[in-house]
């Protein structure tokens, strides 16, 4: 029995001391890059997911490219169901830029559809809505720095919906040089609009959301 009682003290004292050496404090606090908004420090999301250091050098050379292809391929990691929605390029800037400006378009469309359930409480929208359409400009370094409203949809919650989309989504930290417009920043024209797709015998709606971005 004493021999007994010696081997399980021995037992604790080796798992304490593995528990004791595993255990240790993050000092790694290096902040990311983080991407701010005039007035609004807070307002924009900042991935949490970067890739680890490979190969690849495209993808560490741009972190925008990676993100895209990412969050578009159909078997990473777990999808967020979504009704039906479509991003496209309007002009041939947007389209020889694709790369960059795909990726804004996407992410516009998908931050609306994010916000849909707050902003509009799934009842019915008007048939006669029209697109709203912002001009957003972003400086050189990719932050976004104003939204312009150049046409309303005519639901004032459509509209806030698509500006918040715009200013979750409008950010980029390797932009093309090539994409600058003549005042040396990144114009964007961006048309949303939202559609009734399905609804339940609550009257409950859910919509189908259509993005377009142009580079001016």
């Amino acid at each position: 029995m004493a021999i007994e009682r010696i081997f399980v003290s021995l037992l604790l004292a080796a798992l304490l001391g593995v528990i004791g050496c595993g255990s240790h404090t993050d000092t790694d606090s290096t902040p990311g890059t983080r991407v701010t908004f005039e007035n609004e420090p807070d307002a924009a999301p900042t991935p949490t997911d970067t890739p680890a250091p490979d190969s690849n050098a495209a993808v560490q050379a741009n972190i925008d490219r990676y993100y895209g292809s990412k969050t578009e391929h159909a078997d990473y990691g777990p999808r967020t169901v979504r009704s039906p929605g479509d991003a496209s390029l309007s002009n041939e800037k947007a389209r020889r830029f694709g790369d960059f400006s795909y990726v804004l378009a996407r992410r516009t469309l998908e931050s609306a559809q994010d916000l849909e359930g707050d902003k509009l409480d799934q009842r019915k929208m008007r048939d006669d809505l029209q697109p709203v359409i912002l001009t957003a400009v972003m400086d050189p370094g990719g932050r976004l720095t104003e939204i312009i409203i150049n046409q309303h949809s005519g639901d004032r919650a459509v509209d806030q919906l698509f500006i918040e989309a715009c200013k979750k989504a409008l950010w980029s930290r390797n932009p093309p040089p090539g994409a600058l417009a003549d005042d040396d920043s990144y114009r964007l024209r961006i048309s949303g609009k939202v559609t009734n797709y399905t609804f339940d015998r609550y009257g409950k709606y859910t919509y189908k959301t259509q993005v377009e971005l142009s580079l001016l």
